[in-house]
């Protein structure tokens, strides 16, 4: 949970910079979801233990020496530089003029714009289906804070069809059934954190539904 140290450092950033995304873009970004999926990501024991900056440097080293072949992850929303990159080239970064993911005001951007590209994503599968309520939205955004707007796709699939228990249980692939499942748990427990230090939380985003959805046990799963 150290991720969370990041959060109280940056506070005032988040919430600047979620509000420069209100104004220009036509995304319900929310501060509290932006810190609590930094505050997720930032606290990963693997990738980036203790919040060191070292540590994901010397992955880039490792993954520029062909040491490591997965392009790592950086910074305090852990976005790899393929996905800030593509999210310049979608528009979704406009407001952010640097690319150095190791600011922490650029991640927060990076996150913010990871989001909205999952937003946008789920516009347009509303078009198609039904508008998605403002839980099932927020605990899609919790996914997509670490998976991208692709998990969208899966979401709205007819395999799934938009149903929670079919995406935590019935989804093919065991690993993806595992990182659903812990993202929708992490992510709310920060909000839980950070409401408790005084953040605002939409009060129409069921979270009992949410902890109930994520903290049921799955079969099949462990953890």
């Amino acid at each position: 949970m150290h991720g969370r140290k990041d959060i109280l450092n940056n506070a005032e950033a988040i919430q600047e910079i979620t509000q420069q995304y209100c104004a220009n873009h036509p995304c319900p970004e929310d501060a509290t979801l932006i810190a609590a999926a930094i505050a997720h990501q930032a606290s990963d024991p693997t990738d980036r233990p203790f919040s060191w900056d070292v540590v994901d440097v010397f992955t880039e080293f490792a993954h520029e020496q062909g040491w490591k072949e997965r392009p790592p992850s950086v910074g305090i929303a852990q976005l790899t530089r393929e996905e800030f990159a593509n999210l310049r080239k979608t528009g979704h970064l406009d407001i952010c003029k640097s690319d150095d993911l190791y600011d922490p005001e650029v991640a927060i951007y990076g996150m913010s714009a990871k989001l909205w590209a999952a937003y946008d994503r789920i516009k347009e599968y509303e078009k198609e289906f039904r508008e998605l309520s403002l839980t099932d939205r927020a605990m899609l955004f919790a996914l997509a804070q670490n998976e991208g707007a692709g998990v969208v796709n899966t979401f709205f699939s007819s395999e799934v069809d938009m149903d929670w228990d079919k995406m935590l249980r019935e989804v093919p692939e065991r690993d993806k059934r595992e990182t659903y499942t812990r993202n929708l748990r992490y992510v709310a427990l920060h909000i839980d954190w950070l409401v408790g230090k005084g953040w605002s939380w939409p009060p129409d985003i069921d979270m009992n539904y949410w902890r109930v959805t994520a903290f049921t046990d799955v079969p099949g799963v462990d953890y």
